[in-house]
């Protein structure tokens, strides 16, 4: 079996929540803050089917 979470940290300038930043493009994430990271890292679960996973990537993917 595979990882349960994967962490994404954001380079992108502005980007302080990326929770927020990634819940207003319809992606559901646990802060960093909760973790003792930073709001510019997320803790995103992989437990899901494919199907959610497959929507997780293309909403990614058309972030710029």
């Amino acid at each position: 079996m595979g990882a349960a979470f994967a962490w994404l940290r954001c380079g992108k300038e502005g980007v302080d929540d990326l929770e927020g930043y990634l819940r207003e493009r319809k992606i559901i994430s646990r802060g960093g803050g909760k973790f003792g990271a930073d709001g510019r890292v997320v803790r995103i679960s992989m437990l899901d089917t494919d199907e959610a996973f497959a929507i997780f990537v293309d909403r990614l993917a058309a972030m710029n």
